[in-house]
């Protein structure tokens, strides 16, 4: 339930298509024929996450999530 309400508070479309997927096994392929750089990656996934969890953080749509520990 909380993954649910999560995913309907991320505005970031491109986090929960398919294409999504596709470019990043692009880039892990690139990687791994070393054509594109592992730490550029990172650092693009830690700044797609840093956006999204700043997003959501201030969502104003009153939706809430639920969190159990």
């Amino acid at each position: 339930a909380t993954g649910i309400q999560l995913i309907d508070t991320i505005h970031e479309k491109l986090l929960t298509s398919v294409e999504l997927t596709g470019i990043w096994e692009k880039k892990l392929r690139d990687i791994e024929r070393h054509n594109y750089d592992a730490a550029t990656f990172i650092n693009e996934l830690k700044t797609q996450v840093s956006k999204i969890v700043t997003d959501v953080l201030h969502d104003t749509s009153g939706r809430s999530v639920a969190y159990d520990s």
